[in-house]
């Protein structure tokens, strides 16, 4: 193993690729077709009106995971987040006590991957905005081929040698690009989540930063403004239940965003405001409903090297993806010894 390409800036791609920069004679490459590092650590970052539309803040276990946070703690990626947390039931809310720090990327979500890949710098090569479309053996070898996408116009892309392939993207989208491990890679299943987000005026009268509730309709309300690093205003995330995400997804923007903001209004008893920004994102594969109940999975019947992970693997976690990730490399650095 000379050569690792991995499909997926995700936690997932960069823990496996932070593991196996360990061996300092691989030479290791990630493609993604987003514009920054992180998948669904995601956020929206370029005005005042900021919010972490993907996963809302992570916690940490594991040994592993919790030596990178202290990493990230102490360049500033990370804080804990100290907010008032609560669960809605049709009994009402009531707070939600846990023991574990919650912590988040700090300004946004997606700075927990950034730093990472910071990190790295040096020893691993980030290629945003490249799409991988096809991947085939070649000469005994994995070639990738797909577009670059970051310019005015797309360009197709190819590069090749690769004799070992990490495939991080979402199950549905690898079975795409690798047909023979389809069957299970179906074992899995990520449901869809529409995220909206609003900005107010004015703060609402609401005692919570977070709240989990247990609703048709919506699964998670967050004051994102709370969260440490972030810039003043009023400013709140709503996640769709999985289920209604998945019968309205093809709802437009503006009947989403009424339809979300309505029914927060009325499960919390608030006057309903005018936002003076929304905005949404539809997730069609956003949280694990169903696992692997594998870290990671390694296609026997391939020569060269073809690896999965990705928090499917195991569980809805941030720590998960980034175990599936790091345990995957070190099976793979264990296998060459």
């Amino acid at each position: 193993m000379k050569k690792v390409a991995i499909i997926g800036s995700g936690v997932a791609g960069l823990a496996c690729a932070r593991r196996l920069a360990a061996d300092p004679s691989l030479k290791i490459t990630i493609f993604d077709k987003g514009r920054h590092p992180g998948g669904r650590l995601a956020s929206r970052d370029r005005d005042h009106n900021q919010f972490d539309y993907g996963a809302q803040y992570f916690t940490a276990r594991s040994m592993e995971f919790k030596s990178v946070v202290s990493r990230m703690i102490e360049v500033g990626a990370v804080k804990i987040w100290n907010g008032r947390f609560g669960r809605m039931t049709s009994s009402g809310i009531m707070d939600e006590d846990s023991q574990e720090a919650r912590y988040v990327g700090v300004p946004c979500m997606r700075s927990l991957a950034e730093a990472q890949a910071r990190d790295l710098a040096g020893v691993l090569d980030l290629r945003q905005h490249h799409k991988v479309t096809e991947i085939e053996k070649v000469s005994g070898f994995w070639t990738l081929s797909g577009e670059m996408t970051g310019g005015e116009k797309a360009a197709p892309f190819e590069e090749n040698e690769f004799d070992c392939l990490v495939i991080t993207v979402p199950p549905v989208q690898a079975a795409e690009l690798w047909r023979n491990q389809e069957k299970t890679l179906e074992g899995s299943v990520l449901s869809p989540c529409i995220a909206t987000m609003f900005s107010f005026d004015s703060p609402l009268p609401v005692e919570y930063d977070g709240i989990r509730i247990d609703d048709p309709v919506l699964a998670w309300a967050a004051r994102d403004s709370s969260k440490p690093g972030r810039p003043a205003g009023e400013r709140w995330v709503l996640h769709a239940n999985p289920e209604w995400s998945q019968e309205n997804i093809s709802l437009s923007e503006q009947e989403t965003l009424d339809a979300l903001l309505a029914r927060f209004f009325h499960l919390l008893e608030v006057d309903a405001v005018a936002p003076s920004f929304s905005r949404y994102h539809r997730w069609r594969y956003a949280l694990v409903t169903r696992a692997l109940e594998a870290q990671f999975l390694i296609d026997k019947e391939n020569e060269p090297i073809l690896a999965f992970c990705g928090d499917y693997c195991e569980g809805a976690r941030v720590e998960a993806a980034f175990l599936s990730g790091h345990t995957l490399a070190e099976k793979l650095l264990d296998d060459q010894a």
